[in-house]
């Protein structure tokens, strides 16, 4: 096999056994842009990826059939396991509200590549491996938190404008007034900072794919921001004319329903036919490179079947990535910019809140007041069956919120833990289990949870407290794979294998929805 069609193998294989391994991630992801949320600009890297992976073939790469490679791959995609679990076991539902299931995409890509292409292949294959890391929001969430500023900014602009060609408005905050009740609002949903974001990241494997010189890429990439920038603006005021002149009924039902959408479209279509004039082409298909010349490529070379084992290798990663990431479909989602400038709400709120979610625990609840600043319920549960008759269980429960998405933590600072373990539940949430020693032995289990209270995002903490031999006790079904990975996040955090809860705290965590 020549060496252009053994690198041309060689990348469908990573392409293939890559879909495998982010099947999960992509399953979860919503397959539009929401102008409500900059955020979901990541579904462009994770569809334009793929694509990325094929356009490596540009690259000088070398499929090689060396057992060190296949090794050091198995390795990697062990190393992505283990930190997959630490992840997991450690921020509990933030793993998935922060996608950062797509933030060790480079590492399963990493492991792919080692397996094929050897340590060199990772130099080659770096623009791809660099790409991967966006398809999680977490490195331009700064960027995407200022999309209430930048709406601010568009709004004066085109206040100036319409001003500029005589339109008599008034402006107060977003909103644009023209007398009496008429008004239209520039909302963060017309000037939607992820949409720029979105169409850099359309570009930029685009502009890996063409020849020419870096500075020329460099400008050709930022002309496209600026040509979605002018037409954004160009589509406010239309609308904004049509508004002033004909009513916000016409304006909303006509180009305020398809406009940003098209002109998306035709941002990219502009830019790739304009693309020659930047110095930039598409690479021509070049001549094969001569066969390598140690041994086992030549034998590599005269027949595709020594490649099978690298191959299956590489095949069996994205299987096993598949298998391992089979949680995330279950898994809460909680959009972090929903955390931001968020009010703490009444404590009457907070207790109806917490008393509801308790309610999970089928218990009679008894609030008691507070403690560290938390509040304190009391659940007791008496129950009368064949082999429990008349046994009361009683469980207290501290309980508190904050306006961020914070992990799980002891609010209630025990000063002495012994046999803790981490359990990772069905729907991702972490739930801490240990012995409390004070007067008495106590057990506490622990974990936190995204809650909607007084129409805000919080996190909401929870802390169960049991006397010993007093407590009813759990082995929650949290499946094979979840189990292995809190096994594996237990043991590097000085854990057990013991994964008992108390019952209440599993029955409350387990119902967060």
């Amino acid at each position: 096999m020549e060496a252009r069609k053994a690198k041309l193998l060689g990348i469908l294989v990573i392409l293939v056994a890559f879909i495998a391994f982010a099947f999960n991630s992509l399953r979860v992801t919503q397959f539009s842009i929401q102008d409500n949320n900059p955020t979901t600009y990541i579904i462009v890297v994770m569809l334009m990826l793929p694509l990325a992976i094929l356009f490596s073939m540009r690259e000088n790469l070398s499929l090689e059939t060396k057992p060190a490679n296949m090794a050091a791959g198995a390795l990697l995609f062990a190393l992505y396991f283990i930190i997959m679990s630490v992840m997991r076991g450690s921020l509990s539902f933030i793993f998935q509200a922060y996608r950062l299931d797509a933030l060790l995409f480079p590492l399963a890509l990493a492991a792919l590549i080692v397996t094929l292409f050897g340590f060199k292949g990772l130099k080659s294959m770096r623009f791809v491996l660099i790409y991967s890391l966006f398809a999680s929001p977490l490195l331009l969430f700064p960027l995407t938190a200022l999309n209430a500023g930048f709406t601010s900014v568009n709004a004066s602009f085109i206040y100036y404008l319409l001003k500029a060609v005589g339109v008599p408005v008034v402006k107060q905050g977003l909103v644009i007034s023209a007398g009496g009740a008429s008004h239209i609002s520039i909302a963060s949903t017309c000037t939607d900072i992820g949409a720029f974001i979105a169409i850099l990241m359309f570009l930029l494997p685009v502009a890996y794919l063409f020849y020419g010189k870096l500075k020329n890429k460099v400008l050709w990439l930022l002309s496209g921001i600026g040509l979605m920038l002018l037409l954004n603006v160009l589509r406010m005021f239309a609308i904004s004319m049509q508004w002033a002149y004909y009513g916000i009924d016409s304006a909303v039902a006509t180009l305020h329903t398809f406009a940003g959408q098209v002109l998306f479209d035709i941002a990219i279509v502009i830019m790739v036919l304009i693309a020659g004039k930047y110095g930039l082409r598409v690479p021509a298909m070049r001549r094969s490179r001569k066969v390598p010349q140690d041994a086992r490529n030549r034998r590599a070379a005269a027949s595709p079947y020594a490649y099978a084992v690298p191959i299956a290798v590489a095949l069996a990663i994205g299987v096993l990535g598949l298998i391992a990431t089979l949680p995330y479909s279950s898994a809460l989602y909680s959009n972090p910019l929903n955390f931001t400038d968020v009010a703490l709400p009444s404590n009457s709120t907070v207790q109806a809140a917490i008393t509801s979610s308790l309610e999970y625990a089928h218990t009679d609840i008894l609030y008691t007041g507070t403690l560290y600043g938390s509040m304190v319920f009391s659940l007791q549960n008496i129950t009368a069956n064949s082999t429990q008759v008349n046994t009361s269980k009683r469980v207290f429960v501290l309980a508190g919120i904050a306006t961020k998405p914070l992990d799980a933590a002891l609010i209630g600072n025990a000063s002495s833990l012994s046999s803790k373990h981490t359990v990772i539940l069905r729907n991702g949430i972490t739930v801490t289990s240990a012995s409390v020693k004070s007067n008495s032995t106590l057990y506490v289990s622990y974990f936190s949870a995204p809650m909607l209270i007084a129409g805000n995002e919080t996190t909401a903490y929870y802390e169960f407290l049991a006397q010993k031999g007093s407590a009813a006790l759990c082995a929650p079904a949290s499946g094979p794979v979840n189990r292995a990975q809190s096994a594996v996040y237990s043991m590097l955090s000085a854990g057990t294998a013991n994964d008992t809860l108390l019952c209440a705290a599993y029955a409350v965590a387990s119902n967060m929805r």
